[in-house]
């Protein structure tokens, strides 16, 4: 497959990887307390390692992905989870839950180098519209 092909379906060298992140914010009182917390915690174990994290969380139960900024060169390995995980577990108001392995967060697992995507079955480019039993455009008009 051709680089330019590989970089748009995020395959081989261009896979973008992350992981399952699950933690619970502990002893606040209220909303806007929550909501400082988690600001801290996206401040200090999230961007200072150069990642991103997107999830949701309710009644301070939080879930989500974490992965990292940098899109294309240098891969997230394990050792860039070991940080958020320390972050969390040296802080008495976070409770650490449960983290997952690394997987590729466009496909959902970690491919093969070597696996393609399943074949696009929608209309292509290169195919002729007028074939297998389209209509030909009214030009009557």
């Amino acid at each position: 497959m051709r680089k330019r092909l590989r970089k748009k379906r995020h395959l081989s060298e261009f896979r973008e990887l992350g992981f399952e992140l699950t933690f619970r914010i502990l002893g606040s009182e209220n909303d806007e307390q929550e909501t400082d917390r988690l600001f801290e915690f996206l401040e200090d174990a999230i961007e200072a390692n150069d990642m991103y994290f997107g999830g949701v969380g309710e009644d301070g139960r939080w879930s989500g992905v974490v992965h990292s900024t940098n899109r294309i060169g240098a891969p997230m390995t394990e050792e860039h989870r070991e940080p958020v995980i320390s972050w969390l577990r040296a802080r008495d108001d976070f409770e650490f839950l449960e983290a997952s392995g690394l997987f590729d967060i466009w496909y959902g697992e970690l491919p093969s180098e070597s696996a393609e995507p399943a074949p696009n079955l929608g209309v292509t480019a290169d195919r002729d519209p007028r074939e297998r039993g389209s209509r030909p455009l009214n030009t009557d008009r």
